[in-house]
């Protein structure tokens, strides 16, 4: 592509190597091909690939040290992504700012990221976004001081989940939720008998998917 001076397709191909290259581990690779590809969209003017590689390039960043570079280009992504009117790209951004302020022990800041990914998630209907935002959004309150929020954050995930198409996504989303349940559970946030019900149901409902989808 870069030989034919095709930029387009070369920031596609960029954005799924680096894809590949964060699935076994290489950031470092990852984050230099999304540098590019950033750089390329940008003197492109396309501003849908300059969301989506800098979205990428900030959940890069997540997995480095780095987290100050995370954030930086997830919140970037994010402006541009509300600026265009992209519900989706924006709810999906959301999602991940949840999922690096959690792992900067940050859990009230997260919980706002994941509770506005999901609202966004669900303007655009997108089904499972929106129950994968709750299931985190539920999974972190039930570690904390808001964990009576949990339960019906998790059954509101659920309830999101089943609307979506299976997949490997929907399933672990919706383990995530059952897993809530046990938490709250151990905690004894609830009535045990209604938590001990949500999470069979939620893990048959998990095994249901699986068989659906072959896996």
């Amino acid at each position: 592509y870069h030989a034919h001076h095709d930029n387009l397709h070369e920031i596609d191909a960029q954005i799924r190597l680096a894809d590949a290259y964060e699935a076994i581990g290489q950031f470092s690779d990852a984050i230099g091909l999304l540098n590019d590809a950033v750089k390329l969209a940008t003197i492109a003017k396309d501003q849908r690939r300059i969301i989506l590689a800098k979205s990428n390039l900030g959940e890069a960043y997540s997995y480095t040290r780095r987290s100050d570079f995370a954030e930086t280009n997830l919140r970037e992504a994010l402006a541009l992504a509300l600026a265009n009117q992209d519900l989706k790209a924006a709810a999906t951004i959301h999602n991940s700012l949840g999922n690096l302020l959690a792992a900067q022990d940050r859990p009230g800041d997260a919980r706002e990221e994941y509770l506005e990914s999901a609202s966004l998630a669900r303007l655009a209907h997108e089904r499972l976004l929106s129950a994968k935002a709750l299931s985190n959004a539920a999974s972190i309150a039930s570690l904390g001081t808001t964990a009576s929020d949990a339960a019906s954050m998790s059954d509101a995930a659920m309830e999101e989940a089943r609307h979506a198409p299976d997949g490997h996504e929907k399933a672990f989303t919706i383990i995530v939720c059952a897993r809530t349940y046990q938490q709250l559970l151990r905690r004894q946030f609830g009535p045990r008998d209604g938590l001990y019900a949500s999470a069979t149901n939620a893990y048959n409902a998990a095994i249901q998917v699986a068989a659906n989808i072959g896996d």
